[in-house]
């Protein structure tokens, strides 16, 4: 049974979105970060509270956020502690990005992070 393909229904639902994706690496014992700029056909969306309630009891109170991304993307952005910036807004990758590019999209899942945005060099 093939997987149905959903890409052609996330069309207009979807829009481009600038996004700077910081990864972080540990190099010589210290924590190096490096930013990408992308532009993303995505869509944010908060985390239904029916899904938040599944989360460990300590986490329920943090601001979750569902990215869906049209499309594909490269392996190697949004990756578990990838920040995301977006809107004004800095978002902490929790889920790494889960590929369902067969279905024409990929989704993962990220919080609200409130601190202070990092000054890092583009790439």
């Amino acid at each position: 049974m093939r997987v149905p393909y959903l890409g052609g229904a996330l069309k207009g639902w979807t829009a481009p979105t600038p996004v700077r994706d910081v990864t972080q690496t540990v190099v010589d014992h210290e924590v190096v970060e490096i930013a990408t700029d992308l532009t993303l056909d995505m869509n944010a969306q908060p985390m239904p509270p029916s899904q938040v309630n599944r989360k460990p009891e300590e986490q329920r109170t943090w601001l979750w956020w569902t990215f869906i991304i049209r499309g594909s993307v490269p392996s190697t952005v949004l990756k578990v502690d990838s920040v995301v910036f977006l809107k004004g807004k800095t978002f902490r990758v929790q889920s790494g990005l889960r590929d369902w590019t067969t279905s024409g999209f990929s989704i993962c899942e990220a919080i609200e992070d409130f601190t202070p945005p990092p000054s890092v060099p583009s790439s």
